[in-house]
């Protein structure tokens, strides 16, 4: 059965439930993160994405988690010695899947993005869009490929530039960039944050916008200006002591039904630092998103502008493509689809991630970023688990337009200089 067949056939029929046994047992599980406000499953989720004074935050090394985020799927994230993600449970550590396809003449592909390249929705790290794209090089053209899935939730294209700049050491033949979703988010609010602060409106602090900076940047920068503050220190140590109390009052509970975290989580909750929270509900009219969206896509051109020419000074291979999302795609949507849809609708200013594309393709923007908006089109089953989170079909589907993308650009060819 060819491989195209079989990854249909395995979605189609088949579960994860053995990965899901196996990657327990594996040295460096750290359990199951959830959604739940504890301190248990902040510092859970916190061994899995460490901070990063450059990269924002970025995935531990040799550490296991299995994910409940999104709702009703569980995913397997796995991490090697260099902090990459696996594109398999038991997969060869990166430095050795490298050396060995070097000596083949291989491809050496790094794939920079955030949660959907992570691997958010796939389930398996065998059907991230890394290890598809892979899997697809191989068998569709007989190329010897590595993968390497640098993806982490919540980076955007500033992360993935900085990792570009201090972290891609290996020299691979191709670097791909595949983002939009975070950029749209990220992009926009930092420049309606600047817009906010140049014309002197007032917020509940000054906020320190750069040019190049991520939300997360600005929140270690404030979380850093909050360290030597008593009152909020205080106030953070009785939110903790109060939720560890009300934990060990409740765990009694647990003998009948594990819900003292849930209730503790409810009452007492650990929430992250978010200093924006009130900032994302404002409603903006239209002239000023015109203006910010504008600023918004001219920032997300020039930070692949300069990714495109960092490669080229380490001598390698760019590509840039711009995520689909359901607000975007024409395709066929299913029921559980359309409800995901109504529910994007009622978030704040939601026109903003049907825009932003629009004002990519009015700067003319699309010949060095390959929009994959309709790659979805006249689709009939379901690929979207939210807004921009693809399940291992629709993962199979972006991979294998990709795969014809670098091909037909003439960037999947073996190497000639092997020993």
């Amino acid at each position: 059965m060819a491989f195209s067949e079989e990854i249909i056939s395995f979605l189609d029929n088949g579960d994860i439930a053995k990965e899901i046994l196996d990657i327990k047992t594996f040295q460096g599980f750290l359990g199951t993160g959830t959604r739940e406000l504890s301190i248990e499953n902040a510092s859970r989720w916190r061994k899995f994405y460490v901070p990063d004074a450059i990269l924002s935050h970025r995935l531990a090394p040799g550490v296991s988690i299995l994910s409940d985020y999104v709702r009703n799927h569980i995913d397997i994230f796995s991490t090697d010695s260099w902090g990459v993600s696996r594109n398999k449970i038991n997969g060869h550590e990166s430095y050795d899947r490298v050396q060995t396809v070097r000596k083949t003449g291989g491809v050496v592909i790094a794939v920079l993005g955030g949660s959907t390249i992570q691997g958010v929705g796939a389930g398996s790290p065998r059907f991230t869009i890394p290890s598809l794209l892979e899997k697809i090089i191989e068998e569709r053209y007989g190329v010897k490929a590595v993968c390497l899935n640098h993806g982490v939730v919540g980076w955007s294209s500033s992360d993935q530039l900085q990792l570009l700049l201090n972290g891609i050491e290996y020299r691979p033949d191709v670097c791909i960039f595949y983002d939009g979703w975070n950029c749209c988010w990220n992009f926009y609010s930092t420049a309606l944050l600047s817009f906010y602060q140049d014309e002197g409106r007032k917020l509940d602090k000054p906020l320190g916008f750069r040019r190049g900076y991520s939300l997360r940047h600005l929140e270690h920068e404030d979380i850093s200006d909050s360290a030597l503050s008593l009152s909020l220190l205080l106030k953070r140590l009785v939110r903790l002591l109060g939720h560890s109390a009300l934990r060990n009052f409740l765990r009694p509970l647990d003998l009948f039904y594990k819900c003292s975290g849930a209730f503790a989580s409810k009452l007492i909750p650990i929430r992250p630092n978010d200093i924006y929270s009130k900032f994302r509900e404002l409603k903006v009219d239209s002239a000023l998103c015109e203006v910010v969206l504008e600023i918004a896509a001219k920032e997300y051109y020039r930070v692949h502008r300069l990714a495109s020419a960092v490669c080229r000074e380490k001598g390698f291979s760019f590509a840039h493509f711009f995520q689909p999302q359901l607000v975007n795609s024409k395709k066929i949507y299913t029921l559980e689809e359309e409800t995901l849809l109504h529910r994007e609708s009622c978030m704040p200013n939601p026109e903003i991630f049907s825009l932003f594309p629009q004002f990519i393709r009015r700067a003319d923007l699309t010949d060095a970023i390959k929009d994959l908006s309709s790659v979805f089109d006249n689709e009939k089953k379901q690929v979207f688990l939210d807004g921009g989170h693809l399940n291992g079909y629709g993962n199979y589907i972006v991979a294998d337009f990709i795969a014809r993308e670098l091909f037909s650009a003439g960037l999947l060819q073996p190497r000639a200089d092997f020993s």
